[in-house]
C-alpha cells in the first residue's frame, strides 16, 4: 500500500517542478554553500590529481623520452587546469555570472526530469522504482510496528469512531435489508401457520 502510495504522489514530477524554479541561494544556505565549494576545491589539489594520473600510467611499460616529454606536458596542464578549477570553485558563492550559469543547469534538470520521454526521466524512474521497493521491502516490520504503535496511541473512543465512519453505510443498509426480509419472511410465515390450521378456509376464495 506505501509502495503504491509513493509512486501515486509522482515524487520526480514534484522535484521537476521544484528544480525549474530553484537556484542555489535556495536550495543550498549560503554558510553551506560556502563549506561544499571549500571542500570540494581541496579535493582538487594538483598533486593529488597528478598521483591518480601515474598511478594509471605506472601499470604501462616503461615509456621512451619521447613519452616521458608528453607526460610531463600533462601533468603541467593538469596541475595549471586543475589550479583554475579551484579557484572557480571556490569563488562560486561570489560570482554571480557563474551562479546564474549554475542556476540554469538546475533549471535545465527539472525540465528535463518533468518530460517523461528524456532519456534522464527514464533512467530516474528506473532508480526510483527500485529505491521504493528496496525501502518498503527493508521496512515492512518497521512499517508495521509504527502501525500498531500509533493504534495503541489512540483513544478506544476514537478508534470507534473511525471504524463506525468507514461502515456506517453498510451498516445502515444491512439494517435496511434485515428489515425488508424480516418483514417478508413474517408474512410468509404467517401464511403457512395460517395454512396449517385452517387449509380449506384459505383454498375457498380461491375456488369460487
Amino acid at each position: 500500500m506505501i509502495e503504491k502510495k509513493l509512486h501515486q504522489l509522482r515524487l520526480l514530477d514534484r522535484l521537476g517542478d521544484h528544480l525549474m524554479t530553484a537556484s542555489l541561494k535556495t536550495l543550498i544556505r549560503p554558510e553551506q554553500l560556502e563549506r561544499i565549494c571549500a571542500e570540494t576545491a581541496h579535493y582538487l589539489e594538483p598533486e593529488t590529481i597528478i598521483g591518480l594520473f601515474e598511478q594509471l600510467t605506472s601499470r604501462v611499460k616503461p615509456v621512451r623520452a619521447l613519452d616521458r616529454l608528453k607526460i610531463a606536458f600533462v601533468k603541467a596542464f593538469a596541475r595549471r587546469e586543475c589550479e583554475r578549477l579551484r579557484e572557480k570553485i571556490r569563488n562560486l558563492p561570489h560570482d554571480e555570472n557563474l551562479m546564474a550559469t549554475v542556476d540554469s543547469a538546475i533549471q535545465y534538470i527539472g525540465a528535463t526530469l518533468r518530460s517523461e520521454d528524456t532519456m534522464l526521466r527514464k533512467t530516474a524512474d528506473h532508480w526510483m522504482d527500485r529505491i521504493v521497493q528496496e525501502f518498503v521491502s527493508r521496512s515492512k516490520g518497521e512499517i508495521a510496528q509504527m502501525v500498531r504503535e500509533n493504534l495503541n496511541q489512540m483513544p478506544n473512543e476514537k478508534i470507534r469512531e473511525q471504524i463506525e465512519s468507514r461502515t456506517r453505510t453498510h451498516l445502515d443498509w444491512i439494517r435496511v435489508n434485515g428489515g425488508v426480509f424480516g418483514a417478508l419472511l413474517g408474512c410468509l410465515f404467517a401464511l403457512l401457520n395460517a395454512a396449517r390450521y385452517d387449509l380449506q378456509g384459505l383454498l375457498r376464495p380461491l375456488m369460487f
